[in-house]
Formats: C-alpha cells, structure tokens, sequence
C-alpha cells in the first residue's frame, strides 16, 4: 500500500501536467492578446485583478467581504480571499478562486458572463475571445424591422421609377422611329395622275367631249381657236431646315439600398450597395467614394473603391462592398451606422 500511494500522486501529478501542456488556446480579451491563463481540468482561469483591468472595469472590496464591480478603468483594491461573492449591478456570483503565485485566479467563463461579456471559441483557430455582449431586446428587433422595411421601400420606389422611365424612352423611341419612317416614304413619293396628264398648254378634260362644228361655205373662215396661256411655273420649295443633332446616348448609375453591418465583435463594419446602369450606354471608368458615418454622424472613414470588370453595361449591377475596422475593436460606440456612396465615371 505504501507504494501504491506515491504511484497514484505521481499519476495525478502527471495528468495534470499534461492537462497544462495540452492548452495550445490563444486568449483574446477585448481584441487584445492576454497570455495570463491555465487550463485545469478543461475550465480556464485567470488572475482575477488583471482580468478586471483587461475587461475596464473598476472593483472594490466590502465590508460583508463581497466584491462589486463596476464600469470604470480597470482599477480597484488587492483581492486576497480565494472564495467570495462577486457582485454585478443586481447580479452575484459566489467565486471559488486559486491561490496560485501570490494571486487569486479565478474560472474566466463564470466571471466574464457574470458582467455581461461572452466568451467565443473558435476550433480551427484554437482562439478564445472574450468580448463584450450586447443583448437584443424587443427594441432593437422592431428598430431592425423597420429598417429592413424602409430600405425594402426605397428600393421598390427606385425601381418601379426606372420602369416608368424605360416605358417612356422605349415610346419616344418608337414615335421617333415612326416619324423618320413617314419623311422617309414622303421623300421618294412618285408623281400623281393629275400632274402626268395635264401637261404646259393642255385644254381642259372637258373639251374634250365638246362636238365638231359644221362647215359654213359662204361663211368666212373662223378664227383660229385661242391658244391656252402656259401655266407659271412652279415657285421651288424652300430647303429643309437641317434637323439638330441628336445627343449620343449617355450611361445613367444609380445607388440602390446603401447599408453599414457592424459586427461588435471584432469592431468591422461591412458597407454594401447596389449600382445599377439605368441609361442607354455602358459605364466604365467606374469608382465610388464610400463614406461610413456613425451613429452620431461623425465621420468613421472614407475610402474609394474601383469597379474591375471593365464597362458596366445598360441594366448592368455592381454589388459594391468595402470593409473597415473600428480602432476599438469590440467595444465600438453601440448603434447604427450610415453610408453613403458618391459615384464617379464616364457616361459614354
């Protein structure tokens, strides 16, 4: 027996080290790398106080020995007690902590959700992420409900626009193409009946059926009949006036539907629109000048973004899409951001 137990320590001793050396995670607190963890029997702690200060929070011992924390900088008093009651606003939390190197390290999941972050893993990357959570309440759906309605609107509004606009140019197309048509047959029209017929010094159809008169031998000869007066020529028509030159077709972008996707996880935000060519000619040369605005109004970034596939032909769309990174990761202002986006390009 008094070699089974040193055996069955050195075993445990053992398992443990391999439990450590097995933890290949990378910890991320708020965007940023945190290498203060160890993982003991598949739950990970950390260093209770650096942890607060990682996460900007303030804390501060009671007197009935709990410990409250609260939003602040990351400062507080020395914890000394392995268990405790961690308070958060009307949230506790009884704490069993270890005393490891002179510190109380405490399990980072219970403490993270206890103040209202979350706790991401990502297999492949073998990263854990701890960010801070943003509950989505009845409010938040109705306001990304009617978003996703008005902006549904718009785009209805924009397009049944177009509709009417093709109809308009496709009819004065057609009346244009009618009318070049009818000067067209007007133009090589061939001479009448009535101008073949009655030629310069014609008599009148109706003397032709008028009956012979009858000779008188002791009359005097009769007169010669009068000889009809040539007709005046004809006063030649005035030139046409030369038609003024059509313009050449042009090219017409439109912006359908701009939105900004904040992720406030990572602190990206995802800008995407539609361009359509709503003219009669290909675009090219094509950019745009994306501007994303906060939710305050302030500017976040502006950037410019190229259309690579050459000319964007006529009913043609550019799905445009640019990327941006908020500098405070995942503690980016809450709310929801706007973009606009300024097109740039030749018409024809």
């Amino acid at each position: 027996m008094r070699f089974r137990l040193p055996a069955l320590a050195g075993f445990l001793a053992a398992v443990m080290l391999l439990a450590l050396a097995a933890d290949a995670q990378t910890l991320y607190v708020r965007n940023r790398p945190f290498p203060d963890r160890v993982n003991i029997g598949g739950t990970v702690y950390v260093p209770v106080e650096r942890f607060l200060q990682a996460l900007k929070v303030d804390w501060l011992a009671q007197e009935d020995g709990s410990l409250v924390v609260t939003p602040g900088r990351g400062q507080g008093t020395p914890v000394t007690e392995k268990t405790f009651l961690l308070r958060s606003g009307q949230r506790s939390l009884i704490v069993e902590g270890l005393d490891r190197g002179n510190e109380i390290w405490v399990p980072l999941r219970p403490v993270a959700d206890l103040m209202g972050f979350n706790v991401l893993y990502t297999p492949e990357t073998e990263i854990l992420d701890v960010v801070a959570g943003r509950p989505i309440t009845a409010s938040d759906r109705q306001a990304a409900a009617e978003i996703a309605s008005a902006n549904a609107a718009h785009e209805q509004a924009i397009q049944e626009a177009w509709n009417k606009r093709r109809e308009a140019i496709q009819a004065e197309r057609k009346a244009r193409e009618e009318a070049e048509a009818a000067k067209a047959a007007a133009e090589g029209q061939e001479p009448t009946a009535d101008t073949v017929e009655g030629g310069e010094g014609a008599f009148p159809s109706e003397m032709d059926a008028r009956p012979a008169a009858r000779p008188a031998p002791a009359a005097p000869s009769p007169s010669p009949a009068p000889v009809a007066t040539p007709a005046p020529p004809a006063a030649p028509e005035a030139p046409a006036e030369p038609e003024a030159p059509k313009p050449p077709p042009e090219a017409l972008l439109i912006v359908i539907n701009p939105l900004a996707v904040p992720d406030y996880f990572t602190g990206m935000v995802r800008c995407t629109a539609r361009v359509q060519n709503n003219g009669e000619a290909p675009a090219s040369g094509i950019s745009a000048q994306v501007t994303l605005r906060g939710p305050d109004g302030s500017v976040w970034n502006r950037q410019r973004v190229y259309y690579r596939d050459g000319a964007l032909e006529v009913d043609g769309v550019w799905n445009l899409e640019a990327f941006w990174v908020h500098s405070e990761g995942n503690a980016m202002p809450r709310g929801i951001p706007t973009v606009t986006v300024d097109l740039d390009y030749q018409k024809n």
